[in-house]
């Protein structure tokens, strides 16, 4: 048996973003992932999961400019 899974989010990671650092404020910009799985179980007891991750980071201020990364996970389980 296998399924797919599709999932997207997106966080605001700004906090107070119009105040200023000393007062608590963070201008974390904005996150967004995009996620593309695939799962098998090729019996009852085994699992198999791989999982592709696009990782977006918008941040105005940040002095590198924006952050982005790509991950791809291989996971497998036995259950006994």
């Amino acid at each position: 048996m296998r399924n797919r899974i599709k999932r997207y989010s997106n966080i605001d990671l700004d906090y107070q973003p119009f105040a200023a650092a000393a007062s608590g404020g963070i201008a974390g910009g904005q996150q967004d992932i995009w996620t593309i799985g695939l799962n098998w179980y090729p019996n009852n007891a085994v699992k198999f999961q791989l999982n592709y991750d696009n990782i977006q980071v918008n941040h105005i201020n940040a002095p590198t400019g924006d952050i982005s990364a790509n991950a791809v996970v291989l996971r497998s389980q036995i259950a006994l």
